[in-house]
């Protein structure tokens, strides 16, 4: 940040929607300062839970918050009108094809290099003192479990059963709560060993802060989205993080397209004719009868999440046991 060429340069992000998505996104303000040293990186956003995470972040300024956002898409806008006006460049950003994965579409939106995909986040000083005070001096193996795992990843078991089982491993902490904020659970996982979680934002956010997680994806290709297929190439096998898939699935998700033509939603003008993959036919593969949105059994899931937490106990002392 030494470098002050594009001192006064404003670039504004305007991405309106789900925490995990602005944070990957969050990426974007560290590179603009190599693309364009000295300028200034504003969000524009509408999920204020990852607010403080955005504040705390060193390459970013300034963040607004809006809940009309579809009405700032259109330039005649009154009370977005000015606001545009005092940046330089502006972009839009909404989760579309990801191909190959959401970060680099993400990028390659922004018009930035796609290849340097090493999301990080910045917590405070409070943030770490608020989860010490959750962790309360464990010396057990630490394990952040994302509450009530939701139904439409491809989860077939029971949370109870799954946290129950978690417990034989040392302690569990629940996150994604929503009495805990953001950048606090980010906090806690960082001082954690390992995340068990579903893809989204508790996923995204162990990968910023370096934890490794086990997690299950959504209902599409887990290439498209997953942490692990953005974040492992900068670990340690060991560290790697782990996206579980069905054991008995066709292999290349036929029944998902990323095709806009196919899609029953009709996009705004205004919009690029680009879509994020959805589900256009019925599961046709074998015997399935609900598909392998549900063809995760917690015995598979468990048996993953064993497999990783042996990795780490055998590769170096969990993060907590370090002075």
């Amino acid at each position: 940040k030494e470098n002050k060429e594009y001192e006064g340069f404003k670039i504004l992000v305007f991405h309106p929607v789900a925490l995990g998505d602005i944070l990957v996104s969050s990426l974007c303000g560290e590179l603009f300062q190599t693309q364009y040293p000295g300028c200034t990186v504003d969000y524009l956003i509408e999920s204020e839970p990852v607010i403080p995470l955005l504040k705390s972040n060193p390459y970013i300024n300034k963040i607004m918050v809006t809940y009309e956002w579809n009405d700032f898409c259109n330039r005649d806008t009154l009370e977005y009108g000015p606001i545009t006006k005092e940046y330089d460049l502006i972009y839009g950003l909404y989760w579309w094809d990801a191909k190959p994965n959401m970060i680099t579409s993400f990028l390659d939106d922004l018009g930035l290099p796609t290849d340097y995909t090493r999301l990080r986040v910045y917590t405070t000083r409070e943030d770490a003192s608020e989860a010490a005070k959750v962790w309360d001096g464990c010396k057990e193996f630490r394990i952040c479990l994302q509450k009530d795992l939701v139904s439409y990843h491809k989860w077939d078991g029971s949370y109870e059963d799954l946290k129950s089982g978690l417990e034989d491993f040392g302690k569990v902490v629940e996150v994604g709560v929503k009495s805990t904020p953001y950048n606090v659970d980010a906090e806690i996982i960082r001082q954690a060993d390992i995340t068990v979680c579903s893809h989204g934002s508790v996923e995204h956010a162990s990968a910023a802060v370096g934890t490794t997680s086990v997690s299950i994806p959504l209902i599409y290709a887990p290439e498209s989205v997953a942490v692990a297929y953005y974040q492992n190439k900068y670990l340690p096998k060991w560290r790697h993080h782990v996206s579980v898939k069905p054991e008995n699935w066709c292999g290349d998700y036929h029944c998902v397209s990323n095709n806009p033509d196919s899609c029953p939603h009709k996009l705004l003008n205004y919009f690029p004719k680009r879509f994020p993959p959805y589900v256009h036919q019925k599961c046709d593969y074998g015997n399935i009868k609900t598909s392998c949105v549900r063809e995760i059994p917690i015995e598979l899931f468990m048996s993953k999440i064993e497999e990783k937490i042996k990795e780490i106990k055998d590769n170096g002392l969990p993060k907590n046991f370090v002075a």
